[in-house]
């Protein structure tokens, strides 16, 4: 919280007399919770104060109430595309990196003259691909020279700052080439199969309080001088969209695959062109503080006080009427996030960028997640705020890096891998994971602490089918039962101790269990009323998805809480036999392996499904047992605590290995 006091009238006791000599003490002091300032906008209730219940409510009443108050209160108007809007190829080279890319240098004019108003693209695409490829756009600072040391880029002829590094007199020189070389890693970029596209911002509008006399406002007269005219940053965004006018041209660039990103002041002209173009297919926020993705009313970081006296030109005129009201903005960054929705967003932080606020950006996501929610999505995996370096891949993407304010290769790697996923890239690659199915219940489902201990565990080789039936790498909790207490379960070091024993092999977690469940919701049809979900039939649907890359090599299943009275265990072996003679019967496997679990030594009537598992492996081959024996519970006499979980997972597995040795002789 930097240098913050922040105090919860809740958690801390205090006569009143010394929280009012706090509050002088300390100007920036919050008496809310969850560190939050004032009363955060609800960002599914309307205008007229009524609750947005679903997406036609949300992209026919809310979203576009939403859009219109940041036009009018914050970034000021979007002018339309112009109607001589034109585009020249300047430059091209087909062996460009060592034979790794292709070069285009396109010119796109604003008007029909063609002499003062226009952007210069750099694109580069990566040689080795035949189809059309996706393509990450965004600003570069010092012109488009300065990503790279390639001696053939055109040098801009637009103002730069005076602090540039090989600048003189407000222009660039050959000695600005290659200065932000590490900032865009090229070539990573393109070894990954994304084409790069990027535009010095100062082509569109300088970044400087000049009046708007040289950016492309000048072109608007009739949305200037007034309190929502076009910004700097609306007219950055709008450029972002004028590359997009010519992508959809270009036969080499997926249009429907288009990825605006940015850094710090250029990440928030990323998000608001994501906000205001849909063609943009997923948008990342890289660092982008007040004015981006962090939240004004949490107090840390820049605010408005800072952003309307240095960088007023960055917003429309009326945003200058909330200097020093940070809590008091009747909106906030959330709401603009969640104007992306349904689309990937991806917002990433840094340890050493305190101007940014991490925390604060970090809430927005979750804060803009209810939205995604309406479309069926999750939105932001994480509940609480992540350890560093600790990525997580939601519909909305969060990490939190070591180091400083900027971007570095490991942001670039998040962000490939994040668009990888989206795309459907590594579902294309990932033909030949062994897949195992979890099944069961709570105990499955993992209700062990998830404490920092068990947060960055994971390999390499391990992937997990998440609730969108797309493969991320896999972290605890692997399951989506019921997120709220969904904790460290058996599934993860399963899928280590297996990929151990079978280092040639990547393994693909489909985790589908579901807690509280009976043993009579898993056969088709089957119905679970407390999570409103078809256990076995969703179990099914995600199994087709997942054997699209790969094969079904076995099935753990930790299930029987729920059957455990003397009359339900008398018909539990049954029941069993069925559900696995049905699973082998649905994969065309009549020897897939099956291990069962033993449910904990905690109460006595569990003892009753232990005796009927006993029975199993003789009589249905490859099968097998785990034992539960010396396992601990974590202090409800149900659920196993996470050390315990996590040797579950290896017993699961020895039993699995044994069985596929068996199966293979």
């Amino acid at each position: 919280m930097n240098d913050l006091l922040i105090i919860s009238i809740k958690k801390i006791k205090l006569p009143i007399s010394i929280l009012l000599l706090a509050l002088w003490l300390y100007p920036t002091l919050s008496l809310a919770q969850d560190s939050l300032s004032g009363k955060l906008p609800n960002v599914l209730i309307t205008e007229k104060g009524n609750p947005v219940h679903n997406v036609d409510e949300w992209e026919n009443i809310r979203r576009p109430e939403l859009l219109q108050l940041f036009k009018r209160e914050m970034y000021g108007e979007m002018p339309a595309r112009p109607a001589n809007l034109s585009f020249k190829i300047i430059e091209s080279a087909s062996n460009v990196f060592n034979g790794l890319a292709i070069r285009k240098q396109v010119r796109i004019f604003f008007t029909a003259a063609q002499n003062k108003h226009f952007m210069d693209v750099l694109i580069y695409y990566p040689k080795k691909n035949h189809k059309p490829v996706p393509v990450f756009v965004g600003y570069n600072f010092a012109g488009n020279q300065s990503i790279s040391d390639d001696k053939d880029i055109l040098l801009t002829s637009s103002w730069v700052p005076a602090k540039t590094k090989g600048s003189v007199n407000n222009k660039v020189t050959d000695s600005t080439r290659g200065i932000a070389a590490s900032d865009w890693c090229v070539e990573k970029i393109l070894k990954s199969g994304y084409a790069l596209a990027t535009i010095y911002a100062g082509d569109v509008a300088p970044d400087s309080n000049d009046g708007y006399k040289d950016g492309i406002q000048s072109l608007f007269p009739g949305l200037q001088n007034r309190g929502d005219g076009v910004s700097a940053l609306s007219a950055w965004a709008w450029g972002l969209s004028r590359a997009v006018d010519y992508f959809e041209k270009d036969k080499a660039i997926d249009a429907k695959k288009i990825i605006v990103n940015g850094t710090s002041r250029m990440g928030k002209a990323a998000l608001w062109a994501g906000a205001t173009d849909p063609r943009f297919a997923m948008v990342i926020s890289n660092e982008s503080g007040a004015g981006g993705a962090k939240l004004f009313h949490h107090v840390g970081g820049e605010d408005t006080r800072n952003l309307c006296k240095r960088f007023p030109y960055w917003f429309c005129n009326n945003f200058l009427k909330y200097n020093g009201r940070d809590t008091l903005l009747p909106f906030d960054q959330h709401e603009l996030l969640a104007l992306i929705a349904p689309r990937p967003l991806y917002v990433a932080s840094a340890v050493g960028s305190a101007i940014t606020d991490s925390y604060g950006e970090f809430l927005s996501a979750k804060y803009a997640s209810p939205v995604y929610n309406l479309y069926k999505k999750e939105g932001l995996h994480l509940a609480d705020f992540p350890a560093t370096n600790a990525p997580s891949f939601g519909t909305i993407g969060y990490h939190l890096r070591e180091g400083n304010h900027g971007i570095n290769l490991y942001d670039w790697a998040q962000f490939i891998a994040f668009a990888n996923l989206h795309f459907s890239k590594q579902n294309k690659k990932e033909k030949l994971l062994d897949l195992y199915l979890l099944i069961g219940q709570s105990n499955m489902a993992g209700r062990g602490p998830l404490t920092d201990a068990y947060m960055n565990e994971g390999s390499p080789n391990v992937l997990m089918l998440d609730k969108e039936n797309i493969w991320v790498p896999a972290k605890h909790p692997l399951h989506f039962d019921k997120p709220k207490v969904a904790g460290v379960g058996p599934g993860l070091s399963f899928g280590i101790a297996m990929t151990k024993k079978n280092k040639k092999h990547k393994i693909g977690l489909i985790p589908c269990a579901v807690g509280g469940t009976s043993f009579d919701v898993w056969q088709p049809g089957g119905y679970d009323e407390s999570t409103n979900t078809h256990p076995y039939d969703d179990m099914l649907l995600r199994l087709h998805e997942a054997l699209k890359n790969g094969t079904l090599k076995g099935v753990i299943w930790l299930q029987g809480e729920a059957d455990s009275s003397p009359e339900k265990a008398a018909a539990y072996l049954n029941k069993l036999e069925t559900l696995i003679n049905r699973l082998r019967e649905v994969v065309k496997n009549p020897s897939l392996p099956f291990v069962a679990g033993e449910l904990g030594l905690y109460r006595a009537q569990y003892h009753n499904i232990n005796k009927e598992l006993a029975r199993l492996p003789e009589s249905v081959a490859y099968t097998a047992i785990a034992t539960s024996e010396g396992l601990t519970d974590k202090g409800d006499q149900t659920h196993f605590d996470s050390k315990s979980a996590t040797e579950y997972g290896k017993r699961f597995a020895k039993k699995m290995n044994d069985l596929l040795k068996k199966k293979n002789k």
